[in-house]
């Protein structure tokens, strides 16, 4: 990479980073007076504190697995640290007004990686896809008994999965039309019946833990 775009590239992430900081600033600082009263009266638990922490960080490390599971099944392929900092970083822009920052970084971060900076985008989406159809169905199956008629519960979740199985026919259409609506080429991958479904059971169980 030339000097002068190495530079640019340096630049632009330090003002995405400052971007991510001025933005949680603000969030918490609107928050913080409703909930500094609340804090004030906790008396936390720090065992338990810790346990729900190593939960939700092995959480994460299986979703960032689950996205590397997916790029495997596209032909890339990229180390779980390179893996963990690019999902990490970019969902910080999550916190940015505007809803492309997160792709957008990635996008950037997998091609200094040597990865297709359009699989590592399709590849999220699908993770997300799948994640999101993995936590509706753990929601319906554990909650079926809440419900006035279990019976629809069960058979919207059988449905999802019915949905999950027909993911890898629908992808290049529904990569088409991502494309069209972002203004940008947006690859989804080709993922086998096997990586969907081995993707889809460690979403289940980052939805549990």
């Amino acid at each position: 990479m030339p000097t002068a775009r190495r530079s640019l590239f340096l630049a632009a992430q330090w003002i995405f980073a400052a971007a991510v900081v001025w933005f949680a600033i603000r969030a918490l600082r609107g928050q913080w007076a409703n909930a500094a009263e609340k804090i004030a009266s906790i008396r936390p638990a720090w065992g338990w504190i810790g346990i729900a922490t190593v939960i939700v960080i092995a959480t994460y490390a299986l979703l960032i697995e689950t996205w590397r599971l997916i790029l495997r099944a596209s032909g890339e392929r990229l180390s779980f640290g390179d893996a963990a900092r690019i999902w990490v970083v970019s969902n910080l822009g999550k916190y940015v007004p505007g809803k492309v920052w997160s792709i957008a970084a990635m996008t950037v971060m997998a091609r200094n990686s040597q990865v297709s900076p359009a699989v590592a985008a399709g590849s999220s989406v699908v993770t997300q896809l799948v994640s999101v159809a993995a936590g509706i169905g753990v929601v319906l199956l554990s909650g079926a008994r809440s419900v006035e008629h279990p019976v629809i519960a069960v058979a919207t979740a059988a449905s999802i999965l019915l949905l999950l199985a027909a993911i890898p026919v629908m992808l290049p259409a529904l990569g088409r039309a991502m494309s069209s609506v972002l203004k940008r080429k947006i690859e989804l991958p080709s993922i086998s019946q096997q990586a969907l479904w081995m993707a889809t059971g460690s979403s289940l169980v980052a939805w549990i833990a």
